[in-house]
């Protein structure tokens, strides 16, 4: 039995020490969740314009074409919840805060992260924002081991190539992921518009509706009270997706906000359909390319910041 037992050791002692070796190198590797933390905590006492939301926000809006200083807190399928949270997070931090701008989708008063295709993503504001969404496992490996966050599939692949991959290519310092403007023509039809409805679609649960509409009136009305002006948005998407979304749920959605933005005094923009935008701004269906978010966040600049007074 010994002389097993010290087989055995000596045929894991590699395997422990590989997969050891694997976490210290992954848990070194930037992500766009660890390096928005370090680059917001170093801006945020300065940041007078805050940005939330999605993928639409996240692509869409770079804060490089404000007036005033600007960051960019969204992330891909960053839900009410999330949003919430950071700013609860870190209100006590941003004496300089004048400006929220919140980005609202098709999907967005109906989807629970942990209950979407990128649940995963729950545990990467678990291990880096310290943000964990009622319900979520407390057991799961994903909290404890970044090979189970990456996935033993991805991580191998990081493996092979030295764990020289870079995840935050294209995201500046001011949150801003770009889209790239070349080739983008592949990327919209009317089919994949249909693909990708289908897709925020399968996220959609009703029963999501009451606690979501909550977590935007808490948002809104704490930002209120603190003298923050909050600005509710629709981005631009093209009409290969608007074709394909549900006319009722686009009238839903327009009424609950308009009706928390006159219970808080908020302001709600919409741009969803704006004419200013052609199929040359698109990176696909319902996301804008860089020439795109240039374009809108000079929009926002001129429509919204060059409105304020921050000196109040």
């Amino acid at each position: 039995m010994k002389r097993f037992l010290f087989k055995l050791l000596l045929f894991l002692a590699p395997l422990v020490a590989c997969g050891i070796y694997m976490e210290v190198k992954l848990s070194q590797l930037p992500n766009t969740y660890s390096k928005k933390k370090t680059d917001f905590e170093k801006k945020m006492q300065d940041v007078n314009v805050l940005v939330l939301g999605t993928s639409h926000a996240l692509h869409d809006i770079n804060p490089q074409y404000f007036s005033y200083n600007g960051f960019n807190l969204a992330n891909a399928s960053q839900t009410l919840y999330y949003d919430k949270e950071l700013v609860f997070r870190y209100i006590d931090s941003m004496p300089k805060l004048k400006v929220v701008m919140l980005t609202m989708n098709y999907y967005s008063f109906f989807a629970k992260l942990s209950e979407t295709h990128e649940a995963f993503r729950c545990f990467f504001y678990s291990t880096y924002w310290n943000i964990d969404e009622p319900g979520l496992p407390r057991w799961d490996m994903k909290r404890y081991s970044k090979i189970a966050l990456y996935t033993p599939e991805t991580s191998l692949g990081f493996a092979f190539k030295g764990f020289k991959v870079d995840l935050t290519q294209n995201l500046n310092a001011l949150g801003y992921l770009a889209y790239d403007t070349v080739n983008n023509l592949k990327n919209i039809s009317y089919k994949e518009g249909a693909k990708r409805v289908e897709l925020y679609r399968r996220m959609m649960k009703d029963e999501h509706l009451i606690e979501n509409k909550t977590y935007l009136s808490d948002l809104v009305t704490t930002l209120r009270r603190r003298g923050v002006l909050v600005y509710i948005i629709n981005t631009p998407v093209y009409k290969t997706f608007t074709r394909f979304c549900d006319p009722a749920v686009l009238e839903g959605n327009s009424a609950t906000i308009k009706y928390i933005c006159r219970i808080a005094n908020c302001k709600y923009l919409d741009y969803s359909n704006d004419p200013r935008f052609d199929i040359s701004d698109f990176y696909d269906n319902d996301h804008l390319n860089d020439r795109g978010a240039t374009k809108f966040s000079l929009i926002l600049d001129n429509e919204i910041l060059k409105t304020v007074n921050f000196n109040r």
